[in-house]
């Protein structure tokens, strides 16, 4: 299973300034690939942007 498509449409949800689905996502994303360092950026970018 590849986790591209879901960190593509989690980038493209972050871009329309919609991220809730962003999250949503990520976090399938990182639950396919937990060590793709690329997941792992866009998943703490979201939580910098929510102030966690």
């Amino acid at each position: 299973r590849c986790h591209l498509p879901m960190l593509y449409i989690g980038l493209e949800y972050g871009l329309t300034n919609n991220p809730k689905l962003a999250e949503r996502f990520f976090s399938q994303a990182l639950s396919i690939a937990p060590e793709d360092p690329f997941v792992i950026h866009e998943v703490a970018v979201v939580a910098f942007q929510n102030g966690e």
